[in-house]
């Protein structure tokens, strides 16, 4: 690794961009990276992704084999400039062929806060380049030919598989694959196994449905009961003896049911009877790390009425509860119904729970958003919880909370529950809970709130348009620019967003009771002597507000 730094300060800087290019076309591969030609010519920037005329991500490559010194800087600002000049990008990412050091490190943070607000900047240095060349064989080998150990080419000499395709090689590993299969088969026939390999992935997830999980730095092996008889007559079992924090920890497992995990010098002399990891007379072992957990697949499930509230309950005539972990003072229950929410109940047998709520509304109907919104204020005002075992046909438990009044959020949360479902139901659209509610949404959801109920809007101006239908007596004009109360409706047309759904308004009918006309004249010209059919727009400032209005909904 240390020969790809240096060979990466080696490079002119024409290479150097050339391979910032084909490294981020293969980190982003539906991306249109683009490469620019031109040398003092590129404006400022090498590579680029988006429209050149509406803020692109821009990649700045500078190969300094000596460092950021002042020079250095002054290039990099150059740059910088030149680039905000003609293209004015979203970001800019500078590409360096070196690390930075502490002073380079304060000198850069300083640029980002001093163009934080014309240009967002990036930073890539040798570090991050180098790291993704360990991942990028066929980059690295075309750039930096053997500046590495290809530990796979060694691999596949060694087993002579240089020439083979990729299908001769994948029925080669499933074959050896199989091998190993049957060799722990011979060893434990009582089990079923399963194997997997994995690369730069990180640890496998364990399987739910499996007894065992034994992993090392390559390979997990899953182990499943087989002989479901055999075992009953001869389990299998693992003796070892723990030390110092392990002994706590293993009797809080107990306790509890939390996961644990020990290490060696807590772990010390394993033996087993799992036939396939230590033969009968191996020696025990001191160098194995143990996880202890229990499998909630195999642990019971419940089906509860769930009420939740004293004088107006909210009632969930059915909630599926998943037994988390138990253990001899302590259990957790999770609930797996398709609700807005998930409850997690942690049972001390003594006689306390808790009770955490977790939000799942996204999605669902604005009514059923509601209902657990009612829900949570009575869980939060200290109103009592009772679980109904609809199995059993008893009481599982009661539970009488300690906090209360509801805090705001919650209260909140109710309210513009109430008012979605207000909205849902008046303007008759199927609202469903975003991921997100916006301030816009707020706000939208207030004003139609206001339409429903009549409250007073604070129309400031207006333009009306008016179509002259009838000639007025010329002597009557006067009387009609008194500022007699001004009502229309609104067209039918009109709709807004909320939730990311269209709400369409209808008819709306628009009183404004005070007002005054600012062309006032002008409208007593349109209507002394405008011809009929002819058009004109008043603009008018509402003195004491406007009520708008939505008419009731009739079939």
């Amino acid at each position: 690794m240390r020969s790809l730094y240096q060979r990466l300060k080696e490079l002119d800087p024409v290479t150097f961009e050339r391979l910032c290019y084909h490294l981020l076309k293969e980190q982003y591969p539906t991306t249109d990276v683009r490469h620019v030609e031109g040398g003092g010519g590129d404006e400022g920037l090498d590579l680029f992704a988006g429209d050149m005329d509406v803020g692109p991500v821009v990649w700045q490559c500078k190969a300094f084999p000596n460092g950021i010194g002042q020079s250095q800087r002054e290039q990099i600002r150059g740059s910088l400039r030149r680039v905000l000049a003609t293209t004015r990008p979203k970001l800019w990412v500078l590409c360096t062929s070196v690390d930075l050091d502490a002073k380079a490190y304060r000198w850069w943070q300083r640029l980002q806060q001093s163009y934080q607000d014309q240009v967002q900047l990036g930073l890539v240095s040798a570090s991050e380049i180098v790291h993704q060349l360990l991942f990028r064989r066929t980059i690295r080998e075309t750039f930096f030919p053997e500046a590495i150990m290809d530990v796979a080419v060694l691999r596949s000499t060694l087993a002579g598989t240089n020439g083979a395709t990729n299908e001769e090689l994948s029925a080669l590993t499933a074959d050896n694959a199989a091998q190993f299969l049957d060799r722990l088969s011979q060893r434990d026939p009582r089990f079923a196994y399963e194997l997997m390999f994995r690369h730069d992935t990180g640890p496998t997830p364990t399987r739910n449905d499996a007894l065992l999980t034994v992993t090392d730095d390559e390979k997990t092996i899953n182990v499943f009961p087989r002989d479901h008889e055999t075992l009953k007559r001869d389990p299998p079992t693992v003796n070892f003896s723990l030390a110092g924090e392990g002994v706590t920890r293993f009797q809080d497992f107990l306790k509890t049911g939390k996961p644990a995990d020990f290490v060696p010098g807590e772990l010390t002399g394993v033996h087993t009877a799992f036939d396939f990891l230590l033969p009968p007379d191996a020696d025990p072992v001191n160098t194995w790390r143990l996880t202890l957990s229990q499998n909630p697949g195999q642990l019971p499930n419940f089906a509860f009425r769930t009420t939740i509230g004293e004088h107006d309950p909210v009632v969930y005539d059915l909630i599926n509860f998943q037994t988390i972990r138990t253990g001899t003072k302590e259990a957790e229950l999770r609930s797996i119904s398709k609700l807005p929410f998930e409850l997690r109940l942690i049972i001390d047998f003594s006689g306390t729970m808790n009770v955490t709520w977790e939000d799942h509304t996204t999605g669902f109907p604005v009514r059923e958003v509601h209902r657990a919104a009612m829900a949570l204020a009575r869980m939060t005002n200290a109103e009592p919880v009772e679980l109904h075992n609809l199995e059993t046909g008893k009481r599982f438990l009661k539970l009488q909370p300690s906090t209360g009044p509801a805090p705001t959020r919650v209260k909140d949360f109710l309210r513009v529950a109430a008012d979605a479902v207000a909205v849902s139901e008046h303007y008759g659209v199927n609202l469903n809970w975003p991921d997100i509610v916006t301030n816009q949404d707020l706000a939208t959801l207030r004003r139609l709130k206001n339409l429903i109920t009549g409250v007073p809007m604070p129309i400031n101006t207006a333009t009306v348009t008016m179509n002259k239908i009838v000639q007025i007596p010329q002597h009557l004009v006067p009387e009609h620019l008194k500022g007699a109360p001004l009502r229309f409706a609104y067209p039918p047309h009109a709709a807004v967003a909320l939730f990311g759904t269209t709400v369409p308004l209808g008819v709306l009918e628009v009183t404004i009771p005070h007002y005054r006309i600012m062309n006032k004249d002008a409208f007593a010209a349109f209507l002394k002597h405008a011809p009929l059919g002819t058009g004109f727009t008043i603009q008018i400032t509402a003195t004491h507000g406007g009520i708008a209005t939505t008419p009731p909904v009739t079939t």
